[in-house]
């Protein structure tokens, strides 16, 4: 009698830590869209582009994605969009971590607010959190049959 076996990879999280960082930016309208009266709504999300890792350092590269649909001050169309990016770099002290190490980031945006600082200016704030996993691949034998002749009493 002999057992099968089939070797299984896994990947498990060893250490997690998590930051919280302010991304500010005032933004001058377009030359071709009309003046700002009232922001109506607004929307963002986080971008992830990359993540770099080192001796205890992980780099992660990004973009905050915004859409605010506001009111003019023209006569006729009365509203219009901005749709613009605010990039960011953060660096990262997370002990422990290499640069041949693998690293999961869940990003989440937990505030985001806009407001005006006159007809042709917006001030965007937002708050962003970031949880950073380092996973490591193991692999587990599990057995999947038996082969051969069996007795039993």
């Amino acid at each position: 009698m002999r057992l099968s076996t089939q070797n299984i990879h896994m990947s498990k999280t060893c250490d997690t830590i998590m930051t919280q960082f302010v991304l500010q930016q005032d933004m001058n309208l377009a030359e071709n869209k009309p003046d700002i009266a009232s922001i109506c709504m607004k929307k963002a999300q986080v971008e992830i582009e990359e993540i770099h890792t080192f001796t205890d350092v992980v780099q992660i590269r990004g973009q905050l994605e915004y859409s605010i649909l506001y009111e003019t001050e023209e006569d006729g169309l009365r509203l219009d969009t901005i749709n613009a990016q605010i990039p960011f770099e953060e660096t990262i002290s997370m002990r422990g971590i290499t640069s041949a190490d693998s690293v999961k980031v869940m990003e989440q945006l937990e505030d985001f607010s806009s407001s005006i600082i006159n007809t042709r200016k917006l001030s965007m704030q937002a708050v962003i959190l970031l949880n950073l996993a380092k996973e490591e691949l193991y692999t587990v034998s599990l057995p999947i049959s038996i082969e051969g002749e069996t007795e039993c009493s």
